[in-house]
């Protein structure tokens, strides 16, 4: 999977979604996330970075039928959300993987930059501090 067929998937996925924040159609946020990464890696696990938690695509999906590398399914699976998991335990699973936590800064800073929400921005300020300062353990 190349980051042109990673982007047609998911827009695809992504069609009739719209931003809670914004409400323009959600493929605009995936696709500003990936555009601060000029490695192809980054930016197909930033396009694709909220499509497991958003839509039908599973990982397994990704790696058989469209051919997702290893590394990047692993990256995907760190930056997934699983349900009913604490925000504070998901970033510290995001912090565990390289791509993820690349990936995760700037979906942050992207959230941040659309948001006026004083509680959503102490979140996210705080998952900042982890992903950018605390070491691995």
């Amino acid at each position: 999977m190349n980051y042109k067929d990673a982007v047609k998937l998911a827009t695809k996925k992504h069609d009739g979604q719209y931003r809670d924040i914004t409400g323009k159609p959600y493929i605009c946020h995936p696709l500003a996330v990936a555009e601060k990464f000029d490695d192809e890696n980054y930016k197909i696990v930033a396009i694709l970075h909220d499509t497991i938690e958003d839509t039908d695509l599973t990982i397994s999906e990704l790696t058989e039928n469209y051919g997702l590398k290893s590394e990047l399914a692993e990256a995907l699976d760190a930056i997934t959300k699983i349900e009913g998991q604490t925000y504070i335990d998901f970033i510290l699973q995001v912090k565990k993987n390289r791509i993820a936590t690349a990936v995760k800064i700037e979906d942050i800073n992207h959230n941040l930059s659309d948001i006026e929400n004083d509680s959503l921005k102490e979140k996210y300020l705080i998952a900042l501090y982890i992903l950018q300062n605390m070491s691995n353990y």
